[in-house]
C-alpha cells in the first residue's frame, strides 16, 4: 500500500465539482478555512460553471478532476459537491 505524505502548510489542496454545480457563496466559507489553516487553494476551471444541473460537461469535470491528477503541487483533491 503506498501512503501519500501527511499536508503540511504551505501544500496545495485542489478543489473540483465532479458533479452538481457550486455557487462561490456554497463554498467561499470552506476555502477560507482551507486557507487560514495555512493551505493554498486551487479552484479547478469549471469549478463554477453551469451545464443543466452540472458544474460543466462530462468532459469538462474529467478534465478539470485530471489536471488535478497531473499538477505535482496538488497534495489533496476535494470535491465540492457530488
Amino acid at each position: 500500500m503506498i501512503k501519500p505524505p501527511y499536508l503540511k502548510p504551505g501544500d496545495t489542496i485542489g478543489i473540483v465539482a465532479p458533479a452538481r454545480k457550486v455557487s462561490i457563496g456554497d463554498i467561499e466559507t470552506a476555502i477560507e478555512i482551507i486557507k487560514q489553516q495555512g493551505y493554498k487553494v486551487l479552484l479547478s476551471d469549471n469549478l463554477f460553471g453551469n451545464y443543466h444541473q452540472y458544474s460543466g460537461t462530462a468532459e469538462q469535470r474529467t478534465n478539470d478532476f485530471q489536471q488535478m491528477l497531473d499538477n505535482s503541487n496538488v497534495k489533496a483533491i476535494i470535491a465540492a459537491r457530488g
